[in-house]
């Protein structure tokens, strides 16, 4: 059973209101699982990733491209 994280990113939050899962939104968007994983649990900085990827989820999950974004800097990889 996944966790619950109390505090989501953005990202998360976006995901699951869509309904899917990291792995069904890696098929849709074509970012890799471990890249979406990564960027929803803060351990890399969407906001420096390719610009194709930020698109391909925002596409993908039907929301604002800034919806996604940082408004705050976090760690990177």
């Amino acid at each position: 059973m996944p966790k619950f994280n109390p505090n989501p990113t953005p990202r998360e939050t976006a995901r699951r209101a869509a309904g899917l899962t990291r792995q069904k939104l890696a098929e849709l968007s074509g970012v890799s699982v471990n890249t979406i994983k990564a960027c929803e649990q803060g351990n890399r900085n969407i906001n420096r990733s390719p610009v194709e990827d930020v698109l391909a989820l925002a596409e993908a999950l039907h929301t604002p491209i800034k919806k996604i974004l940082n408004e705050r800097s976090e760690p990177d990889a």
